[in-house]
């Protein structure tokens, strides 16, 4: 099997939409050097915290799957846009949910950390779509629920599915933009 590369694109980096070329430039010259790619993207610069704002008028921020199910659509709609961008290119990619690849988080919903990824699910994915771009920040419990990971009052400081892959795929690399 190719090498395989997280490529974690932070709100750092991808501060909004009109930043997408510059993860679509880096995934590419990977891709093109025969690498299996696991692109995982954070919500754009502000998103995170004006989900959190929105949250906090309508529902008990305690609820701690109220609150992980909402602020993770700010990293969906980062995927879903870079996704566009990668087909638009030309490039055989897809979106994977946590769910599809078994990233599991444990502990609790709102503080969790990565436990496993099924790695066997991953490499299936990669058979068909050599870019695979997942939203970052969240992963599922044992029963399927969301769980946001490493939460601290919206700010994360390590993405789940880099450390999770990174433990079980042999011959991964890192790199973080």
């Amino acid at each position: 099997m190719s090498v395989v590369e997280v490529l974690k694109f932070g709100s750092s980096v991808l501060r909004s939409a009109a930043d997408l070329p510059i993860a679509v430039d880096e995934i590419y010259r990977r891709w093109r050097a025969g690498s299996h790619i696991l692109a995982v993207v954070s919500a754009f610069e502000g998103v995170t915290d004006q989900l959190l704002g929105e949250l906090s008028g309508v529902a008990d921020l305690e609820c701690g799957e109220a609150t992980a199910a909402y602020v993770s659509t700010g990293e969906q709609k980062t995927a879903a846009l870079l996704l566009g961008s990668l087909r638009r290119s030309g490039m055989p990619s897809r979106i994977v949910e946590p769910r599809e690849i078994g990233l599991i988080a444990k502990g609790s919903i709102l503080e969790s950390a990565p436990f496993s990824v099924d790695e066997s699910a991953l490499r299936r994915l990669w058979l068909d779509y050599p870019i695979l771009v997942l939203p970052g920040f969240y992963g599922i419990d044992v029963v399927r629920c969301t769980f946001v990971v490493d939460g601290d009052g919206g700010r994360w400081s390590i993405d789940p599915a880099e450390s999770a892959v990174v433990r079980t795929i042999p011959r991964t690399r890192v790199r973080r933009r």
